[in-house]
């Protein structure tokens, strides 16, 4: 599977490509600037995108471009504050999936397969 982890904080970008790329299976490039994963995602691809959403007005904007240019690739939306207002935000801006950055090491890993899965078979 082949994820894109982007957002300004390097340490983020790093521990959560550390995390993923110890899966098998796994390939995860780190892409800070969110025009070059824009790029990426149209000429390369990825299943999964992991965008780190801080600063939040930023991060928010940022979804909101992916999905106004019409990437279909699941975004993986990590935030510092997950409350129930920065979740809803997030989701409405374009993110499939939204977790706390302190969320463990399994979660995340959950959290990129689930984003994989069709909305149909999702829900079934």
């Amino acid at each position: 599977m082949r994820i894109l982890v982007s957002g300004e904080s390097k340490l983020v970008r790093q521990g959560v490509a550390m995390i993923l790329e110890s899966v098998d299976g796994y390939e995860v490039e780190q892409v800070p600037e969110l025009s070059r994963a824009r790029a990426r995602l149209r000429f390369r691809g990825a299943h999964v995108l992991v965008l780190d959403l801080d600063p939040y007005a930023s991060g928010l904007a940022a979804l909101r471009e992916l999905a106004g240019e019409g990437v279909a690739t699941p975004i993986v939306a990590l935030l510092t504050s997950a409350t129930r207002a920065h979740v809803s935000g997030a989701l409405s801006a374009g993110a499939t999936i939204c977790l706390a950055k302190e969320a463990v090491a399994e979660e995340l890993v959950a959290a990129v397969e689930l984003a994989c899965v069709p909305p149909s078979a999702a829900a079934v």
